[in-house]
C-alpha cells in the first residue's frame, strides 16, 4: 500500500523525461532520472557511472607494485594493512555479536564479515593483505588521472568504486542487490588511507619524472 505522502512526492515531482541529456526514457518514481539512470545513481554514484573493470587499470597497478615493495617495511604500509586487517576482523565480530555495535561502529559489517580467507591466503596459506592494498591503491591512481571523465565521473564515483574493491572480496551474491553499502565502505576506507593513497601516487609521478630525466640525460649523452 502507497502512503499518502509517497503519493502525493509521486504526483508532484514524478513524470516528466529522465534530466540526463539524449535520454528520453519517462523519470522513474519520484527521481529525476530514469530508473536505469536512477539504479546506477543508486548503485555508483552518479546517474551515469558504471563499474570499472581491474583492466583499465592494470598499468597503474604495476606503478604502484614498485612503490609499495619498495616500501614494504614503512610503517606507512604496514599500518595500512593493520587498518584493513583489523576492520576485517572487527566487522566479523561486530556482526557476530561478540562486539557491540554501538562502540565499534565500522560501516557494513554484515557484509565484511563474509570476507573469505579464500581469496586473501598466499601461496603459504596466510592471509596476505598486500594485493588488495595495491589493487587500492592502483584505482586511486587511476581516479585521479581520469575524474571528471566517463570512466570516473566524480569523487563521489570514485568513493562507491573504492568501497567495491573491498566488498568484491565478500561472497559475491551478496553484491547484487540494491542496498550494497558501496559509499559507507569506500568513504570508510577514504577517511582512514587516503593519505597513505595520496603518498603512494605521489611516489608513483617522482618515479615517472626521474625516469624522464634520466632518459634526457641519456639523448643529451648520445649527441
Amino acid at each position: 500500500m502507497v502512503s499518502p505522502l509517497w503519493q502525493h512526492l509521486r504526483e508532484k515531482y514524478g513524470g516528466g523525461q529522465c534530466s540526463i541529456p539524449g535520454c528520453g526514457a519517462e523519470r522513474f518514481e519520484i527521481s529525476q532520472y530514469c530508473q536505469k539512470h536512477a539504479l546506477k545513481k543508486q548503485y555508483w554514484g552518479h546517474p551515469e557511472a558504471a563499474f570499472v573493470p581491474l583492466s583499465y587499470y592494470k598499468t597503474e597497478i604495476l606503478e604502484v607494485t614498485k612503490v609499495i615493495i619498495k616500501n614494504r617495511q614503512h610503517v606507512s604500509v604496514n599500518a595500512a594493512l593493520n587498518f584493513l586487517n583489523e576492520y576485517i576482523e572487527t566487522s566479523k565480530r561486530v556482526a557476530s555479536g561478540e562486539l557491540p555495535a554501538n562502540l565499534f561502529p565500522v560501516p557494513a559489517p554484515e557484509f565484511i564479515m563474509s570476507i573469505g580467507d579464500s581469496r586473501l591466503l598466499n601461496k603459504n596459506g596466510i592471509r596476505d593483505l598486500e594485493p588488495l592494498l595495491i589493487r587500492m591503491a592502483g584505482l586511486h591512481l587511476y581516479c585521479d588521472r581520469n575524474e571528471g571523465g566517463p570512466n570516473v565521473r566524480d569523487h563521489n564515483h570514485r568513493i562507491h568504486l573504492m568501497g567495491h574493491v573491498l566488498l568484491w572480496y565478500a561472497k559475491p551474491s551478496r553484491l547484487k542487490g540494491r542496498g550494497i553499502p558501496r559509499r559507507k565502505v569506500g568513504a570508510y576506507i577514504y577517511e582512514n588511507l587516503s593519505k597513505f593513497l595520496i603518498n603512494v601516487a605521489r611516489s608513483v609521478g617522482r618515479e615517472i619524472e626521474g625516469a624522464i630525466r634520466f632518459q634526457k640525460v641519456q639523448e643529451m649523452d648520445l649527441k
